[in-house]
């Protein structure tokens, strides 16, 4: 976590940033430009998530993806010109990022992150991870917990996204008055505990207190683990093929199997809504959420998400919720 608020912002920087300090403050931008942030997988989600924080004014942002861009992403990745369809997604999406902010450091990494170190992740003050699968997902966090790194992961899934929030041990300020007219503004220190991505995704669902909390917030959970199942299983996203949609309506009977959870909050059109691709105001809205995150930690100001966001699919509702292991 960046600590050194130190180095005061050049005129440059002051002038650039001035909406945002008289928002949340010289300090927390101080912060922020001091903090380093790794962007795993250039998608649709992964370029917004980069446009608002090279726009918010971090140090630098690293983009790390190895696959080749198509004309699928262009439809969603707005900072991947049409000239350099075919080139790797991060290094396409370099130059547009860059020319967001000359201030902030924007380079590319094409390499695999199956392949990377775990000294690798330790040069970031946060992590994010879009569209990865869950066991890539979960060696990540774990690496980053080994080193209180916060860490995060996002997927857009049609109508359907998610965010998920380990952020260690946090600590945060904030501000809070009587409400009466006058009253003296005060700044109270919280600590919040986040559980690991690992713990959470084994979490055991027969158990009767476990589930009684999940029948009271929407299926997002549920509908999340039955994604990462199909992409465990197939090494790709579902399409809204046939043989697609019911393999999805299987592994969420399965999912349920035993489980004390209405399966009518799950429809078979649940799936229909999931396995249409990106789509570009989906990921607009989680990659604001997220970024806002990146600034709420980076910053240590302000209450952050514990420790999933989901967009609902039906009425693209979002939803806080809290799940943690018994």
């Amino acid at each position: 976590m960046v600590e050194d608020t130190n180095t005061n912002l050049t005129e440059d920087e002051t002038e650039l940033y001035d909406r945002q300090i008289r928002l949340w403050g010289i300090e927390s931008q101080q912060r922020l430009r001091n903090a380093r942030v790794l962007v795993i997988g250039l998608d649709g989600l992964g370029a917004e998530i980069v446009k608002n924080l090279v726009l918010s004014g971090v140090k630098s942002v690293l983009m790390l993806d190895n696959k080749a861009s198509t004309s699928e992403d262009s439809h969603s990745n707005f900072l991947i010109p049409v000239e350099k369809i075919g080139q790797n997604r991060a290094e396409a999406s370099c130059q547009r990022a860059q020319n967001l902010n000359p201030l902030v450091s924007v380079q590319a990494d094409s390499q695999l992150v199956s392949e990377k170190s775990d000294e690798f992740f330790y040069d970031f003050e946060v992590v994010v991870s879009c569209s990865q699968d869950l066991a890539q997902n979960i060696r990540i966090d774990n690496v980053c917990r080994s080193r209180s790194i916060p860490f995060i992961a996002a997927g857009d899934y049609g109508t359907f996204g998610f965010s998920f929030y380990d952020y260690c041990e946090h600590t945060y300020s904030v501000e809070y008055s009587s409400g009466k007219k006058g009253a003296e503004v005060k700044t109270k220190i919280e600590t919040v505990s986040y559980p690991s991505m690992e713990s959470v995704f084994n979490v055991n669902l027969k158990d009767p207190e476990v589930i009684k909390k999940f029948k009271r917030t929407p299926p997002g959970f549920f509908i999340l683990k039955v994604l990462y199942k199909f992409r465990e299983e197939f090494k790709r996203d579902p399409t809204s093929d046939e043989e697609d949609l019911q393999t999805l309506v299987k592994f969420r009977d399965a999912l349920l199997d035993g489980v004390d959870y209405p399966i009518e909050n799950i429809p078979d059109v649940t799936f229909r809504c999931v396995a249409v691709g990106m789509l570009s105001p989906c990921c607009a809205i989680i990659g604001a959420v997220v970024s806002q995150e990146v600034i709420k930690v980076v910053s240590k100001k302000d209450e952050p998400h514990k420790n999933f966001f989901f967009l609902n699919p039906f009425d693209l509702s979002g939803s806080i919720q809290s799940i943690v292991p018994s």
